[in-house]
């Protein structure tokens, strides 16, 4: 089914958000979304920003993708995103995107957040020979420009059409639905998980020994199962477990630095402000409200 010429002509009226976390404010009930944000992205090179803040948060994000191919990496998975799939990103997942810089794509970005849990999986749903999924991102974006507008007053509109797209995607993955395009290198990336869990500070050599393979091994093998540097890897998955245990509390922030690597709280505090625009402590009152 070709994508409406109305569905472009409404992402094309997005604005850049100028705050990434705070988005409309509807005053419904805890189990629709909230805070919710829309934005689009239409090159490989605005998929690809210099800082890295935006792929660990609190927030759940939609990814609908109209046009353009590329990969999405989600924690242990490779997702091959196509035109017409739909994608769901979790709290706290971690994710980055290969996309080729010059390519160009149309990727609609939903995020909002939940007080009550969506309990789900990753998702893959094709929705581009669905009309009424495309209908209902339709009405979404109307309600959604109009809850921007002056003197709008119900942008709980927008977040219940969002509340139906969400229902409606995670229905299409029911299991006698198609299964979605994920390649999944669950051991390799485990086995990095529980050796930096127990050892937070441990070195890439030691880590590829502990692995049982040399570091040029493993680095050949990560980098092709990953699509990014080993080293790079490591590095953002010790802020993901940092950013886990802020918003848990169950650390204080001294205690987070050393278990990042860090050698002091202060050394942490400016990498983590470099990264998301805050301090550890702010970001904890953000994140737990």
């Amino acid at each position: 089914m070709p994508i409406p010429l109305s569905l472009f002509d409404k992402i094309n009226q997005l604005s850049e958000p100028t705050d990434f976390l705070i988005g409309l404010q509807p005053a419904t009930s805890p189990s629709v979304p909230q805070n919710v944000l829309c934005f689009y992205r239409t090159s490989g090179e605005q998929l690809d920003p210099p800082s890295r803040a935006q792929y660990h948060h609190y927030r759940y994000v939609i990814i609908l993708n109209i046009e353009g191919i590329g990969k999405v990496f989600l924690d242990d998975d490779v997702v091959h995103f196509r035109p017409g799939e739909a994608l769901l990103i979790r709290p706290f997942q971690f994710h980055h995107f290969d996309v080729p810089r010059r390519s160009r794509v149309c990727w609609l970005f939903i995020t909002f957040e939940l007080e009550t849990p969506f309990e789900c999986q990753i998702f893959v749903s094709q929705v581009a020979s669905d009309e009424r999924t495309m209908s209902l991102v339709e009405c979404f974006l109307k309600a959604y420009l109009d809850g921007w507008a002056e003197h709008a007053s119900e942008p709980e509109v927008a977040a219940l059409f969002l509340g139906a797209i969400l229902i409606r995607l995670f229905r299409r993955t029911h299991p006698e639905a198609a299964q979605p395009s994920i390649h999944s290198n669950q051991p390799l990336f485990s086995s990095i998980r529980k050796k930096l869990q127990a050892n937070p500070s441990i070195k890439v050599g030691e880590l590829c020994r502990a692995l049982g393979a040399s570091e040029s091994t493993m680095r050949r093998r990560f980098r092709k199962a990953c699509g990014v540097h080993l080293g790079v890897y490591l590095v953002e998955l010790r802020f993901h477990f940092a950013l886990d245990d802020i918003r848990s509390r169950d650390f204080n922030l001294t205690e987070i630095a050393f278990r990042t690597g860090y050698e002091s709280l202060q050394a942490f505090s400016r990498a983590f402000k470099t990264r998301t625009g805050m301090s550890p402590r702010e970001y904890r009152k953000r994140a737990i409200r």
